[in-house]
């Protein structure tokens, strides 16, 4: 018997982690009614390459103009309610210039933009996804013991008991 194929929609996304300061610049996003913070990022646009992406959506989504580094993290989330799954790279990134005024993206849910101490957010203040990357990884970011390889983990967007997206670790 051949098992039933699923056919996903797979979308390239990336996402910065902006360091400025001792601070990462973070964007506080209202989805579907839920509020968190995140770290800038989205999808990659055709001919696009990821670091372009990356440069795009900080500027878009919080006025900052970026250097992207390296590659920090790979998320793959999936979303078998609706087919749809997502490989997103994230880079570490630094502002070309001192930070002046943040200008987050209102019209894109985006309430906020700051620079923040990830250990100053409890963790549901963070967005599911996003919890490795202000945790794991930020708090490992400079730790020159180690040969660092990128963090890579999987998640999985679910519906939560309003029929709001959100997303859960594997």
């Amino acid at each position: 018997m051949i098992p039933s194929v699923v056919l996903w929609d797979t979308r390239v996304t990336v996402e910065a982690l902006v360091e400025h300061g001792g601070r990462l610049l973070m964007i506080r996003h209202d989805r579907d009614g839920m509020i968190h913070w995140e770290v800038p990022g989205g999808y990659v646009e055709p001919a696009e390459t990821l670091e372009e992406a990356v440069v795009r959506e900080v500027a878009e989504e919080t006025g900052v103009a970026v250097e992207v580094g390296e590659l920090a993290a790979v998320r793959v989330m999936e979303a078998a309610f609706r087919g749809r799954r997502s490989v997103d790279g994230v880079f570490r990134a630094w502002p070309l210039e001192p930070p002046g005024r943040l200008a987050p993206q209102l019209e894109e849910g985006i309430l906020a933009a700051a620079w923040v101490d990830p250990a100053d957010l409890a963790e549901p203040e963070v967005h599911p996804m996003h919890r490795p990357l202000v945790g794991i990884w930020w708090r490992s970011r400079n730790d020159r013991n180690e040969q660092r390889s990128p963090l890579f983990y999987l998640a999985d967007q679910v519906m939560d008991a309003a029929g709001r997206r959100t997303a859960v670790l594997r």
